[in-house]
């Protein structure tokens, strides 16, 4: 065994002369382990919300989505369904048809984002997992129904009741000429609008962006009142869960050519999954300089430490023991202060997080999510432990040199 890792063993789990070192020595443990404890449970809890919105957006945002780049809608017949479906990997491809609209109830009246969609977005999208009431029915019997996000449905005031009003919703048809002179203004928007009315089934909660701008309707609903033709704002495409979606996503763009978007989950959501990302590893870096902060503790174990060791130090170095080794006495003393600490740390997050995921103490009130999600990752884990590392060697190299050559007797090395 290596020498001075065993005197350092030894140092650390034997009796001092002083009880404070052995109080300062248990405190630099404990600081390191609750530091190490609470990045492991905060990277694990930004997973876990990570891995919570990806799914609450998989419900709603197709696996892959292609959109025209210039201009806002397409001929559907521009596009090769037929090749698309072909491709290995995809299970659907569905047109949608995405307008703003007005939506009128009783005496209120709002703005909302209708999404025309085909029969096969229930199985492609699961949005029963997000319903909040009611149930997600777009058409029955040859009648068109209506699902609206949560914030529309109080802003409007809707009871999901049986015999309930059925929803106004107007918009402005295409290809109806406004502004014509001799005309009056009022009269030209009565005409250009187009009216018709549609009976709420169920009401779904995703998020406040998503609640508050969206209601889906049948696609030939939307086309009807929109006067769309065979006109579509997208294509949707849902993938078998195993499927590569990089490598099914370069494959539809060598399809439909270089004139549309072909975007992932991801890509059409970016915006929040870069600020999560962003949002943990700046956390991590500031959990990252609060464990540097409580490491100093290991300085003063080491000083003291090398001052109620001094005379075992000399005899030590009488015996042939180099100044080199000595300072590895204590260099060893600090790197074990943080691997206790630290792997301790590790367990005690390990098994909170394990807890957590399996029973659910804490809980999220009002949300979607009964507990509060989380997600554990190896490599988490890993940058976990190599930061605390890494500080222990920085906390106890440096600070060993200059302690031991002030500490240490010249007449003796």
């Amino acid at each position: 065994m290596n020498l001075p890792f065993y005197i350092a063993r030894r140092y650390l789990f034997a009796e001092k002369s002083h009880n404070i070192i052995n109080l300062i020595s248990i405190i630099s443990i404990v600081g390191v382990m609750a530091c190490t404890m609470a990045m492991v449970i905060v990277l694990s809890a930004f997973n876990g919300i990570e891995a919570l919105v990806g799914s609450l957006y998989s419900s709603f945002d197709s696996d892959l989505r292609i959109t025209l780049k210039e201009g806002k809608t397409f001929d559907r017949t521009s596009v090769p369904k037929a090749s698309l479906t072909g491709l290995k990997g995809v299970m659907h491809c569905t047109e949608v048809i995405e307008e703003s609209v007005g939506l009128k109830y009783g005496n209120r009246q709002t703005i909302a984002l209708i999404k025309g969609v085909e029969s096969d977005f229930a199985q492609m999208s699961g949005m029963d997992s997000v319903i909040w009431e009611g149930e997600f029915l777009l058409e029955h019997q040859g009648y068109p129904y209506i699902v609206l996000g949560r914030g529309i449905q109080n802003e409007l005031g809707i009871q999901i009741e049986y015999g309930q009003p059925p929803v106004s919703v107007y918009a402005i048809q295409r290809g109806k000429p406004l502004m014509q002179q001799g005309k009056g203004l009022k009269k030209q928007l009565e005409q250009a609008m187009h009216s018709e009315q549609i009976q709420v089934s169920g009401v779904f909660s995703i998020n406040a962006e998503l609640d508050t701008r969206y209601a889906l309707v049948p696609i030939g609903f939307a086309r009807k009142i929109l006067n769309y033709g065979n006109s579509v704002s997208a294509i949707e495409i849902g993938l078998h869960p195993d499927a590569n979606v990089e490598k099914i996503q370069s494959k539809v763009r060598e399809i439909v050519g270089e004139h549309y978007d072909v975007k992932t989950r991801y890509e059409q959501n970016a915006i929040i999954f870069e600020t999560t990302k962003t949002e943990k590893w700046i956390t991590f870096m500031i959990l990252s300089l609060i464990l540097l902060i409580a490491a100093f503790n290991t300085i003063a174990t080491l000083s003291m430490l090398l001052l109620d060791k001094k005379k075992d130090v000399n005899i030590l170095m009488s015996l042939g023991l180099n100044r080199s080794m000595v300072r590895n006495i204590f260099f060893f003393e600090g790197i074990l202060i943080s691997l206790i600490g630290g792997l301790s740390g590790l367990l005690m997050g390990f098994l909170i997080c394990g807890t957590q995921m399996i029973w659910g103490f804490v809980t999220l009130g009002g949300s979607l999510a009964e507990a509060y999600p989380i997600k554990m990752s190896a490599i988490d884990f890993l940058a976990v432990f190599s930061i605390v590392v890494t500080i222990g060697v920085l906390i106890s190299w440096v600070p060993v040199r200059l302690l031991t050559r002030k500490q240490l007797s010249p007449t003796v090395a």
